[in-house]
């Protein structure tokens, strides 16, 4: 049953023709609408990326971010987006909604409340956020140490109201860092004697650095330019 208010009249489908159509009165005036009891109820979700990671001459790291939401099943109205940084991760900066800056969070959460999506459209169908973080120094070596642990979490979350104005939100959309750690890799390959026997073995150990080198070519220009003083 669909109820349409003004007067609080209730249509059901025994009010509609075979065009489902309906007539409602207020007062001395009366309107004919169409009414579809079978329309299904939009919905959106939202998903996030981790970007780069890059690092800076001070030895902190820029890790970049991208949310995607998107509309599904008609249309949808944004509400208030949150973004919970886990306790490693600080100073949003450089934040995008739908391609336009803005210079705080607080700025782009006003910008995407009221906010329509269409699925029905391309051009408005789904919205983009991009924005950066601030790892510290002292928190990339624990990223070095300890991989993506919770301290790098970061959850995307936004409420929305669906074709029929139901409230409902996406979820959260979580993602960590993409600092790559060092690792270590050992391979064996026989060697064989003058008649073909199996003989020694010959180990080959690889170090691989990962996002550490690009910390170790820092530290070397650090030092580089405390010896030139």
């Amino acid at each position: 049953m669909v109820e349409i208010s003004k007067e609080r009249q209730v249509f059901s489908s025994d009010d509609l023709d075979e065009n489902n159509k309906g007539k409602f009165e207020i007062g001395d005036a009366s309107f004919t609408i169409d009414v579809d009891l079978n329309q299904a109820e939009s919905s959106a979700w939202a998903q996030k990326n981790t970007g780069t990671a890059t690092v800076n001459n001070d030895g902190t790291v820029t890790q970049s971010y991208n949310v995607r939401v998107e509309a599904q099943n008609g249309t949808v109205t944004l509400g208030e987006a949150t973004e919970t940084l886990g306790t490693a991760l600080e100073q949003m900066s450089n934040i995008k909604v739908g391609g336009t800056s803005y210079s705080t969070w607080e700025e782009a959460q006003a910008a995407l409340n009221g906010m329509k999506l269409d699925s029905t459209s391309e051009d408005t169908k789904s919205v983009e956020i991009t924005y950066d973080v601030t790892i510290s120094a002292e928190n990339a070596k624990e990223a070095f140490k300890n991989g993506n642990t919770s301290i790098f979490n970061n959850q995307f979350n936004i409420e929305y109201e669906t074709n029929k104005d139901n409230p409902k939100d996406t979820g959260a959309s979580t993602s960590g860092i993409s600092i790559s750690r060092p690792s270590v890799s050992k391979n064996g390959a026989w060697n064989t004697d003058a008649s073909g026997n199996k003989d020694t073995v010959t180990w080959t150990i690889t170090v691989t650095l990962g996002d550490l080198a690009k910390f170790t070519l820092i530290l070397m220009q650090i030092l580089l330019k405390f010896q030139m003083r």
